[in-house]
Order: C-alpha cells, then sequence, then structure tokens
C-alpha cells in the first residue's frame, strides 16, 4: 500500500505534467498587440499591462480579474488560450472566490474548444482528470473534507467533475473510482453524495430551462446531456454504482440520501429518453 505522501506526489507530478502539456500547447498563443476589451472597464495601460507581462509569473490578482471576463468583455480566443496554463496553474494553488473550474471550461466551450485539434481537446481534458487527482490525492490545502476550515475557499468535488464533463472527458474511470473509495470512507461517502447532489441540481435546471424547446425540437435534449459526467451518472451504469453506494451505507441518513439521489438520476434518465 502506497503511504499518503507517495499518494500525493503521484497526483502533484500528473498535474504538474498536465500543466506543462498546455503551456507547450498554448506557445504559439502570445497575444499579437494589447489584449483589448470594453473601454468601460479595460483601460489602454490594462491592455498593454497583459499583453506584455511574462506568463509564467503573471500575477495571482491580475489573471483572475483576467479570467472572470475573458471572452466576455476582455481578450479574445487567442488571448484565453494563452494565459489559460497560468490561470489553472494558480486556480489549483489558491482557489479564488469568483473563479472554479466550471467558469474555465465555459470560457473554453466559448473559444470553441470542440473545434480545436483532436490532439489539443485531448490535452485539455487530460488538464481536468489531473485536476480532479489533485481533489481525490492530492494534499492542497483545498483539498475537502481532511483540510477544510470554515474559512477556505475550495475546489468541489461537484464543480471539477461537471467541468470535467463539459469538456468531454471519459467519465467512467472517474467516477468509477469515487464510488470504490467512497464506500470504505464515510466522510468521503458524504463528499460523493454532495458531488453527485449538485450535479443533479444543475442537471435539472437545465432540464427546465430547455423543457418548452424539448417539446418542439428533440436536438435541445442533447444539450442537457452533452455533460460526458451527466451522460455517465444517468446511463445504466452510473445509476448502479450509486445505488451499489447507497446499498452500503443503507440504514442511515447517507443511504438514504443516495438512495434518493439514484431516483432524481433516473427520473432525469427518463425525461431524456422520452
Amino acid at each position: 500500500m502506497r503511504s499518503g505522501f507517495e499518494e500525493f506526489s503521484d497526483a502533484e507530478q500528473a498535474w504538474r505534467e498536465a500543466i506543462a502539456a498546455l503551456y507547450e500547447m498554448t506557445c504559439e498563443d502570445r497575444p499579437d498587440g494589447p489584449v483589448e476589451g470594453c473601454t468601460c472597464c479595460v483601460s489602454t495601460a490594462l491592455a498593454h499591462e497583459l499583453a506584455s507581462i511574462d506568463r509564467e509569473t503573471a500575477p495571482r490578482a491580475l489573471m483572475y480579474d483576467f479570467a472572470a471576463r475573458a471572452l466576455l468583455t476582455w481578450g479574445s480566443e487567442r488571448d484565453f488560450r494563452w494565459f489559460v496554463p497560468r490561470i489553472l496553474e494558480l486556480l489549483a494553488d489558491d482557489p479564488p472566490v469568483l473563479i472554479d473550474a466550471g467558469t474555465i471550461a465555459s470560457r473554453l466551450l466559448m473559444a470553441d474548444l470542440y473545434d480545436w485539434p483532436d490532439a489539443e481537446k485531448e490535452v485539455v481534458r487530460e488538464m481536468f482528470v489531473a485536476l480532479w487527482g489533485l481533489w481525490l490525492d492530492g494534499g492542497r490545502p483545498w483539498r475537502a473534507p481532511w483540510r477544510r476550515r470554515p474559512s477556505d475557499w475550495v475546489l468541489s468535488p461537484g464543480d471539477i467533475l461537471r467541468a470535467a464533463g463539459e469538456v468531454d472527458v471519459d467519465a467512467e474511470p472517474l467516477l468509477t473510482e469515487f464510488a470504490a473509495r467512497a464506500r470504505g470512507d464515510r466522510p468521503l461517502g458524504e463528499e460523493y453524495a454532495s458531488a453527485l447532489e449538485y450535479i443533479a441540481d444543475e442537471a435539472e435546471k437545465d432540464l427546465e430551462l430547455f423543457e418548452d424547446r424539448l417539446q418542439e425540437e428533440l436536438g435541445w435534449a442533447a444539450r442537457v446531456d452533452d455533460n460526458s459526467v451527466v451522460r455517465f451518472l444517468i446511463g445504466d451504469e452510473g445509476l448502479a454504482q450509486v445505488e451499489e453506494v447507497a446499498r452500503h451505507f443503507a440504514g442511515d441518513d447517507l443511504g438514504e440520501r443516495l438512495r434518493s439521489l439514484a431516483q432524481r438520476l433516473a427520473r432525469l434518465q427518463s425525461a431524456l429518453e422520452s
């Protein structure tokens, strides 16, 4: 059996390799001029500063400011590609209040991720898998539930998994390992339930949002389960996993939570199949 330190080292090494691959992938994307944005909120000086800064050492505050507004009121697809390795590097070191894994995934989709070359999409997916590894195996201070303090901002497992699904990672190995570990660890079982409840909550909101359109155009159904994590969870294999963990904790509140969750996921499956 590996020690906790070795587990931490494995996760950290995978993360460093994933970030290095992302830096290499985007090495030709340096902004070719000022990183312009909405004139009412991005000054000329700031636009020039962002274009000229060394991205490997770009300060946290500036990177988080850019990430919050990227492709909305500040910067282009090329600009975001250039800075996304540094943004993610900082995100895993010290998660901020307003930026999470889902924010990064949504910006990647706005940058037309699915039109990128297959090799580049795979680099992005491996980065999200490595971020998940930091949560599951790592020793970062934000790693819940072992090192959480009430005042800490954390990267939650639900946020990371849902974001990974947005970029179409292979969800089966991530969720299978999560379920297996949860069965042998009650605190992790609580995190498992909370993460999947969050993902179900968001899927239900999406389904409600598009309910009227679903009646008119079946193509809208794909927008609810385009997320690979959602797609796995509402499939037969994902449902069986959740039910198995529920049986493991049968007779207490956690088991009941998971049984209720499995019922919700089954209803989502039925709604999208109808």
